[in-house]
């Protein structure tokens, strides 16, 4: 790529001026004020347009405001450059405003307006911003001081850059300082000296709390929490109001239906005497009339008197008569035992029916009448033990608040009293401590989570960017020292660079930074580094090169 020709209407102080440039080196040689300087900044203008002028101060900063013509007249030119064996033609017309530029561009063999790139040509020709051009193959006097930005970096490592990705890792490190410093300084949060003066205060404002609480409180307030129930017990009482959900039972209750439970018990005992006593009575009255019986034809075999005879028979016909009535006794007893039965089972059903109110009804068959009885006598005593410590806990509980309210009741008496309001006014004081505390503790720890997470990004953000920048300028140091072999071999062995392509000069076993040194020395380093990026930016094709008396130290 060269640059064919610039034809300058209006720029600075040239006017309708025209440069032709041959292949190889153009050499201007003027005296000062010739318009050298100008002409390398117009040839800048042309691929990279002019910066605003709203945030400059001095005239070398303002640009727009340095160059514009010291004549009246239409402010630009243009300039015809060659590359890829394709001729164009940029035009750009220049004004306070840098909304209000034209730009064109030709295709200098059609001589129509092209579409190969646009206003922004400069970064889409060299792959490099405004910076970065300035800081390759833009070669002035004024400024030979190397400066390495994301733009050039970027396009060193093979990267491809975006317009908007320029300065991406200055811009990150800006933000993160800035955030940085919305939480702390060097290590401490900002609010880590309120923190801890608050915390003062609220130890402070404790110990006098606590010592006007021993000239206020009555000595009361020392006893009533020996009768507090204890976690466990108003758990369980919470347990039982659930239980009694439908009310307590009375003892009076419940004594009915022990009595009931009682009555049963006695009548099924009697009902199995009664029973044993009949299983046995018939086999004994059957053995004795079997007796009876043998006796009888003993006597008669052995012919006894018939006195004897007659009386036994008597006592035979008594036997028989007593057998069947007690068998007809029985068939009564049975009629009137299941009448009594039935009774007892729906007096059971009343009980069973009571225990079902509390969720107490047997949960398993019972085997008989009276394993019935027993296990309501159980679910019974269950009963009316939960009711006396039900009634237990209750009272304790309903002591306790009567304490309470007795000892707030003294409490309040006190109001008059200047230590009381002394003490309340500290009390509420620090409560609202206790709250502006928790806000701030908050407050730190957010804060210093914030500052150790953006110290941690801006370290791996340093790493990564030194490891990229370590492995690409490799190359770019075998260009620097072809260049400076040139000027000082002596010099170009003492030379070593850190991973930003700043130089130091070994000296007696110690790196020295180069502003040590001479300006000479300086402009001699500074020059090879700008050649060294320049030759590494662009491996295939080669760009011009404009120099503004980089020579003159």
């Amino acid at each position: 790529m060269h640059i064919v020709e610039c034809y300058v209407e209006n720029f600075g102080k040239l006017h309708k001026y025209r440069y032709n440039a041959d292949c190889g080196l153009n050499v201007m040689c003027e005296g000062n004020g010739g318009g050298k300087t100008t002409l390398a900044a117009f040839i800048r203008a042309m691929f990279y347009g002019m910066p605003a002028t709203r945030t400059r101060k001095t005239l070398d900063e303002a640009e727009r405001k340095k160059y514009k013509p010291w004549q009246a007249g239409l402010w630009g030119g243009y300039l015809s450059f060659e590359k890829d064996k394709k001729q164009y033609r940029i035009e750009r017309t220049f004004s306070d405003r840098d909304s209000q530029d034209t730009f064109r561009l030709l295709d200098m063999e059609t001589g129509l307006i092209c579409g190969d790139y646009s206003r922004n040509i400069g970064e889409e020709i060299f792959g490099i911003d405004r910076a970065g051009f300035c800081s390759s193959i833009y070669i002035t006097s004024s400024d030979l001081k190397l400066s390495l930005n994301d733009s050039l970096s970027a396009r060193i490592g093979g990267c491809t850059v975006d317009a908007d990705d320029i300065n991406n890792y200055d811009r990150a490190v800006t933000i993160l300082n800035n955030q940085y410093k919305r939480y702390g300084k060097n290590g401490k949060p900002h609010v880590q000296q309120e923190l801890e003066q608050l915390r003062a205060d609220y130890e402070q404002k404790k110990a006098q709390y606590e010592a006007l609480k021993l000239v206020t409180l009555p000595p009361e307030q020392e006893t009533y929490p020996q009768w507090k129930l204890t976690a466990e017990q108003m758990g369980r009482l919470e347990w039982l109001d659930d239980f009694f959900g439908a009310g307590v039972p009375a003892k009076e209750q419940l004594k009915k239906y022990e009595d009931i439970l009682t009555e049963c018990r006695k009548h099924i005992k009697t009902d199995s005497l009664n029973k044993q006593y009949n299983n046995w009575l018939i086999p004994v009255l059957s053995a004795l009339m079997v007796f009876v019986s043998a006796a009888f034809a003993l006597y008669n075999i052995f012919h006894i008197q018939l006195a004897a005879s007659q009386a036994v028979s008597f006592l035979m016909a008594g036997l028989v008569f007593y057998i069947i009535n007690s068998c007809l006794g029985r068939r009564k007893d049975a009629g009137k035992d299941r009448g009594q039965a039935q009774k007892r089972s729906e007096m059971l059903g009343q009980v069973e029916c009571f225990l079902d109110s509390f969720g107490l009804k047997n949960a398993y068959a019972y085997n008989n009448e009276a394993d019935r009885v027993e296990q309501c006598v159980s679910k019974l005593g269950y009963l009316d033990k939960l009711r006396m410590e039900y009634e237990y806990l209750s009272e304790k509980e309903l002591d306790y608040r009567q304490a309470v309210k007795q000892l707030r009741q003294k409490e309040a008496q006190h109001e008059q009293d200047i230590y009381f309001r002394e003490r309340q006014e500290l009390s509420e004081k620090l409560h609202g401590l206790e709250i502006r505390l928790h806000e701030l503790e908050g407050d730190y720890d957010e804060a210093k989570r914030q500052m150790q997470i953006n110290e941690k990004t801006r370290m791996m953000l340093e790493k990564s960017r030194n490891e990229l920048l370590a492995g690409y300028l490799h190359g770019v140091r075998q260009y620097f020292a072809k260049y400076m072999n040139m000027f000082d071999s002596q010099l170009a062995a003492r030379l070593s660079f850190d991973v930003d392509f700043n130089a130091s000069v070994e000296e007696n076993g110690i790196l020295r930074e180069l502003d040590y040194y001479s300006q000479g020395y300086k402009d001699i380093v500074r020059l090879c580094q700008r050649l060294a990026i320049t030759e590494a930016l662009f491996q295939k094709e080669k760009p011009f090169i404009i120099l503004d008396d980089p020579f003159v130290n």
